[in-house]
């Protein structure tokens, strides 16, 4: 077995394969042990004196360093205070027969045990905390791994994860094989993963770490690095169960880790019931500044169109004329393409810039567009076509004394998505519900830190779906979760023509609002004509611009007859 293994007496040396355990070179099937994951490879691993000391997914070798390190703590006091609290050198024991590493400090413990599974190991790690302080955060390092013939790939370009509103299955392909890193407590928040390393230099060694909080060294990426909120209070412990899986190359990390994808579709059930996927389409009734520069058209409707005046009775009847006059000119065009209905973006117009622009607050509508509302919405109605609008989880708001506008964070969400989306059934009979926005902000930051911005919670979401099961759903941001309760929205522009792979290991039935709008005839919705029918015939839903008769109207026609849906 080589001279690592030479230094190991056979009471210490416990080479674990899938699903066995080979002592005296007999093997014994393990108690407890799963059945391989589709696609597992044999995994070896010894356990010496000084812990982990070899881990081989068939004949390669994937541990770099085996020792088990407790990196950072964090300390609170119970009204939140920080505590200034030194980690501490601690004693470390190891039991090699239950294989097991403990490192022991003032102020509690951390123990991390491996055991042998079906193509896999598990770690199970128990943090106790028994000082009189809070513990707030802990940092941990598994152990070092590397890659012969080093790293091809990270999956979806993912290293890490939060195990927020989305599993954490980190998986690698390397070399000669495949590796999945999993959190197997699909509800327990934890960033875990390989956050550190160079996949670029086949040398690079990776650490395996996991933190109860939002540490930095694992990446901040645009709304992808929530805050995790775990305390260890004090006299009590924590439990974290991690593993590590192997397949050989081109092995998926849903074929390594299954359970982990069932286990979150189990906690975390779809329900969305949603049959129609007809396309849908959208209007633009204004656009942002600047606007004339006359002041009769402040909130830019009919592309700022400097003829509209909102300041006279008379002007205000004649874009009451146009905006039904519109309604009669889009619904043959929506009707044309099949459509199950229009999404009507701006119906409070769009006076302020961005990051304002769209108000997203129906319940409030300029004087010139309030009279003529309800018969533009009915007209729609009539001609048998579902009505939406776009929604903000926020409250727009004005300075006290100033002219400012801006979208403000409220304290319960829920009750003001909802207010929102009650009211405009209860008037209009909306159901299709664009929700812009679905974000928390750091209004202590700079809208450009990307930092600042954190996504709500997808139990928002759940939990307005819930209250209103006759409505669909349309959050501008999205993780996997949130397909559970909505089509969450997407761009073709943005190189998105499908709901991801990832998402349906875990929902099959999910599906995509995708904007395929385009301001010339061909690119990317003929380059990628056949990925979009494939969509289509999965369940995606194509949204497009009609207002007018736009370049993608005819091809989302022929997209749907040949997708037959």
């Amino acid at each position: 077995m080589g001279h690592l293994f030479q230094k190991l007496s056979p009471q210490i040396l416990c080479t674990l394969f899938a699903g066995a355990t080979m002592l005296s070179g007999a093997p014994h099937r393990c108690l407890g042990a799963q059945p391989p994951a589709r696609n597992a490879r044999s995994v070896q691993a010894a356990f010496g004196h000084d812990g982990l000391a070899s881990l081989k997914s068939g004949s390669d070798e994937l541990l770099s360093d085996g020792r088990f390190d407790v990196k950072t703590v964090l300390f609170t006091r119970p009204d939140g205070t920080a505590v200034n609290r030194p980690l501490g050198t601690g004693k470390q024991t190891i039991d090699p027969k239950a294989r097991r590493v403990t490192r022991a400090y003032d102020w509690g413990a951390v123990s991390c045990t491996a055991t042998p599974a079906a193509g896999r190991v598990n770690f199970d790690i128990a943090i106790s905390n028994h000082s009189g302080d809070v513990l707030s955060g802990v940092l941990i390092q598994l152990l070092t791994l590397k890659f012969p013939g080093g790293v091809k790939s990270f999956e979806d370009g993912l290293r890490t994860g939060s195990n927020v509103d989305k599993p954490t299955v980190v998986g690698v392909e390397y070399g000669s094989g495949a590796l999945a890193a999993a959190n197997d407590d699909v509800t327990q928040p934890l960033y875990f993963g390989l956050p550190t390393g160079d996949p670029k230099k086949p040398d690079s060694v990776f650490p395996l770490l996991a933190a109860t909080y939002r540490d930095a060294v694992f990446p901040s990426a645009w709304m992808a690095s929530p805050r995790i909120d775990r305390p260890i209070y004090p006299g009590e412990s924590a439990h974290l169960h991690l593993s590590l899986r192997t397949g050989p190359a081109g092995a998926a990390p849903d074929t390594l880790a299954t359970d982990v994808y069932r286990k979150y579709a189990a906690a975390y059930p779809s329900h969305l019931t949603w049959k129609d996927r007809r396309p849908i389409g959208y209007l633009n009734l204004s656009v942002t500044v600047p606007h004339p520069g006359n002041g009769k058209n402040p909130r830019g409707w009919f592309n700022n169109d400097p003829a509209v005046d909102v300041t006279t009775p008379e002007g205000r009847q004649a874009l009451q004329t146009r905006l039904l006059d519109l309604a009669d000119h889009c619904i043959p065009l929506l009707k044309a393409t099949d459509a199950q209905g229009v999404i009507i973006w701006d119906i409070e117009g769009q006076e302020y810039p961005h990051a304002m622009s769209y108000v997203g607050d129906p319940r409030h509508l300029p004087a010139e567009v309030d009279p003529v509302a309800d018969r533009f919405f009915q007209k729609f109605r009539d001609a048998g076509l579902r009505v939406g609008v776009c929604l903000r989880p926020q409250k727009p708001m004005k300075t006290l004394y100033g002219d400012i506008a801006e979208q403000v964070q409220v304290a319960d969400h829920l009750y003001n998505l909802n207010d929102k989306i009650a009211y405009a059934k209860k008037r209009w009979g909306c159901t299709l519900f664009y929700v812009d926005s679905n974000v928390h902000f750091d209004l202590g930051s700079s809208p450009s830190d990307e930092k600042a911005y954190e996504l709500l919670p997808a139990r928002l979401f759940q939990d307005a779906a819930t209250a209103n099961p006759d409505v669909l759903l349309i959050p501008e941001q999205q993780t996997t979760r949130y397909y559970a309760y909505g089509a969450p929205y997407d761009e073709l522009k943005q190189d998105i023509a499908a709901t991801p792979a990832a998402v349906r290991r875990i929902y099959p039935d999910s599906f995509t609002v995708i904007s395929v709008a385009t301001d010339t005839s061909g690119g990317p919705l003929d380059t990628r004509r056949a990925e979009l029918i494939d969509s289509v015939r999965h369940g995606d839903i194509l949204l497009f611009r009609a207002w007018y008769e736009t370049p993608e109207m005819k091809p989302v026609q022929e997209i749907y007859q040949a997708a037959k849906r």
